[in-house]
């Protein structure tokens, strides 16, 4: 039965290897701010997914069956870092140390993409085509060696349990459920996928559809979360900005008027040295306050810089320190 030029699988194939493109580029432009960095994680996955969706394109076009066997080599390749790219990313997204499957992952999926150029390593003839009326897609596949089904198995298999072997992301909040249910989604529709390849049951390939959504509504949740965190940051570098001011102010007149006392008493001499050695330590209780002051105006900057190695500042001892210090130095200000 000949292929038509466009079809359903071919539009829907097209729009999985853009999402998993268009995410990727976003989770990395992303990436390269502060408290970020697990994005790159993800930036892995939505890329092995658009890749994916692209080699397995060959289902459904007009290609010679040595086009064919490769590109379902090099999508089985695909799929294998697909799941894995997941576990690693979950892993990431937990704070917790990469397991073995994690650390594998760009590994094992190069074996797989070279076994792919090696005939009847991951798939060779027989070839098979049909068609899923109802869908309207005309399929040409080849058949999977054991090799080929036992990637697809076992990185479906690794990918439900690292999701919910826990059950604890449940608890953790909208995200984190997302990130369960992204992983049930492919999980069954690659499930279904298997066995329609294997023409057990009449079905359409559906994981390119799966990724279509899964991939973006990650993307999409990430970059809420980013322009919210953005938010409160800015809003702190405001209240930063406010309380900086505010103690800065009384403290440049503290330390001009101790300046001036000390000059005077020098002109009438009658600075002893025991008044000296107060306004000494008066005048480096200021300088110190000025400190916690540039500390203060420093968090505020924090979310301009590009550093991914900057340690976070805790701002609420740095204004009692300066409340403290204030107080001490001059009691009357009534700073709280």
């Amino acid at each position: 039965t000949p292929m038509t030029a466009i079809n359903p699988g071919l539009v829907v194939g097209l729009a999985g290897a853009l999402s998993g493109a268009l995410m990727a580029l976003l989770a990395l432009l992303i990436s390269g701010a502060p408290g970020w960095r697990e994005l790159r994680s993800f930036a892995l996955v939505a890329s092995a997914a658009g890749a994916y969706c692209f080699f397995d394109l060959v289902h459904v076009l007009p290609v010679s069956q040595r086009t064919l066997q490769i590109g379902e080599g090099l999508a089985a390749g695909a799929c294998l870092v697909y799941g894995l790219a997941w576990i690693r990313h979950l892993a990431i997204a937990d704070g917790k140390p990469l397991g073995t499957l994690g650390r594998i992952a760009p590994t094992a999926g190069a074996v797989v993409i070279v076994l792919a150029f090696v005939p009847g390593a991951l798939v060779g003839p027989p070839f098979r085509t049909f068609a899923v009326e109802w869908f309207g897609v005309t399929y040409t596949m080849a058949t999977a060696t054991p090799v080929g089904v036992g990637c697809v198995v076992f990185t479906l298999g690794a990918l439900l349990v690292t999701a919910f072997g826990r059950g604890h992301r449940w608890r953790n909040g909208g995200h984190a459920r997302l990130q369960m249910i992204g992983a049930l989604v492919i999980v069954a529709t690659g499930t279904f996928d298997t066995l329609g390849y294997l023409q057990i049951v009449a079905a359409p390939q559906l994981i390119e559809a799966a990724t279509v959504v899964v991939v973006g509504a990650m993307g999409v949740s990430y970059a809420q979360r980013f322009i919210a965190d953005a938010r409160r940051l800015e809003a702190l570098g405001r209240i930063a900005a406010g309380v900086a001011h505010e103690i800065n102010n009384p403290t440049t007149v503290i330390q001009q008027n101790l300046d001036r006392m000390r000059a005077l008493l020098t002109e009438s001499g009658t600075l002893g040295p025991e008044l000296a050695s107060r306004f000494d330590r008066s005048r480096a209780a200021t300088q110190h306050i000025t400190g916690i002051v540039r500390q203060l105006l420093d968090t505020a900057r924090q979310a301009s810089t590009d550093n991914d190695d900057a340690t976070p500042l805790a701002v609420r001892p740095i204004v009692e320190r300066a409340i403290v210090a204030a107080s001490a130095v001059a009691p009357a200000l009534h700073v709280t």
